[in-house]
């Protein structure tokens, strides 16, 4: 981390609570994570890092229900945090919490937080506190490589959405157009499949472009 700070880059770095700020060197901006009775680690706390934070440091409670969420808004009143802290910020505790509840608990509360999602989920439009799957486009060909990307991409968690290009041109084999389909039901990709024509430079492009040279 010192090397990095020697180089003038932004070091950013998150610890546990329990571990002691004067370890991190000087210039890295910590984000501490203040562990909650739900996570049965909260007696681990070092308290001391609350009151030494750094400029630039932000706390981070990670919430699981609402004995959590008020022992995390004892912590920010008593040392201060919205105030002292870059930031503080509220977690819940993926799939047990939902985020709108959380966020509904904040703003009654009127706390100094902000409410912090993971970054591989979202919020699904209409559905308050239903998190989807983060999205991907996956580019179909009919070949192994693609058909393994789709099925990867799948078990990892992703909702896909399949695309196949047709290029209107005929030297393309009848069954590798076949073929593309195919790769829906192996890499079980059931959302929408969209086909887009995308003539490039097919056959009757060429005969255009060799009668244009004749002509000259």
């Amino acid at each position: 981390m010192q090397r990095l700070i020697d180089a003038r880059c932004e070091v950013l770095v998150e610890t546990g609570g329990h571990i002691a700020l004067d370890k991190v060197p000087k210039g890295v901006k910590p984000i501490v994570d203040v562990k909650c009775p739900g996570s049965g680690e909260s007696a681990r706390m070092h308290w001391a890092n609350l009151d030494v934070l750094p400029p630039g440091a932000e706390v981070k409670f990670v919430i699981q229900d609402r004995a959590d969420f008020d022992y995390a808004r004892g912590v920010v009143d008593r040392y201060h945090l919205g105030e002292r802290a870059h930031a503080v910020l509220f977690s819940p505790v993926f799939g047990v919490l939902a985020p709108d509840e959380l966020a509904r608990w904040i703003l009654d509360a009127r706390v100094p937080a902000r409410l912090q999602i993971r970054r591989t989920s979202n919020l699904e439009p209409g559905h308050p506190g239903r998190v989807m799957a983060d999205r991907a486009v996956v580019l179909l060909s009919g070949g192994l490589d693609s058909t393994t990307a789709a099925a990867l991409a799948r078990r990892e968690g992703w909702e896909l959405y399949a695309l196949t290009l047709r290029y209107g041109n005929s030297m393309w084999p009848r069954s590798k157009r076949r073929g593309a389909s195919r790769p829906r039901s192996a890499a079980s990709v059931t959302l929408n499949s969209p086909s887009i024509s995308a003539r490039l430079a097919g056959p009757r492009s060429r005969a255009k472009r060799r009668a244009e040279r004749s002509a000259t």
